[in-house]
């Protein structure tokens, strides 16, 4: 998973750029799946959040409230991160990606003026120095980016349409 510090700028700046009917619900759905005992069922997946099943959550849920879109938000996130700008994560120590988390969670925070942190997130910022290993800065901001210009009730319609999801990691950068 992205950290909850990416997670949570990438709320701020989809909030930004689009209407969200209620920012404090929208945050709460784009943490909450990280934030449970058992997160493949919260990920539609088996174990990984990189194999985050989109087509299986819009079978389930309904983008009929902020907390769902962020939900939404937060699985799209995950398998776009992973699978088209992070497709050699599993072959890192977690430990090195966890220290990466930490080297960009202050920039992060900075770039998109974070100015609340959900207490659920308080707990895994740690402040860290040092270059990363493999989320560099430069391609994290690109993911947000992309990832924030997209439009949730349209794209969740294609993937209901189409019964697939996997177009969103053969684009091209």
């Amino acid at each position: 998973m992205p950290s909850s510090i990416i997670h949570v700028c990438l709320a701020k700046e989809y909030a930004r750029k689009h209407k969200v009917k209620n920012e404090k619900e929208f945050v709460a759905g784009t943490i909450y799946p990280d934030h449970v005992p058992i997160k493949g069922e919260t990920h539609y997946s088996d174990y990984y959040s990189s194999d985050t099943n989109l087509y299986q959550f819009l079978l389930d849920k309904k983008l009929d409230s902020s907390f769902n879109e962020g939900y939404f938000l937060h699985l799209l996130a995950d398998c776009i991160f992973y699978n088209k700008y992070f497709p050699n994560h599993r072959k890192k120590e977690r430990s090195q990606l966890m220290n990466d988390f930490h080297i960009l969670s202050t920039k992060l925070i900075q770039k998109y003026e974070v100015l609340r942190i959900p207490k659920e997130v308080q707990k895994d910022i740690r402040v860290q120095e040092g270059e990363t290993v493999e989320y560099h800065y430069e391609k994290v901001i690109q993911s947000i980016e992309e990832i924030s210009n997209y439009e949730l009730h349209g794209l969740a319609k294609r993937i209901l349409e189409e019964k697939d999801f996997k177009f969103l990691i053969k684009e091209e950068f």
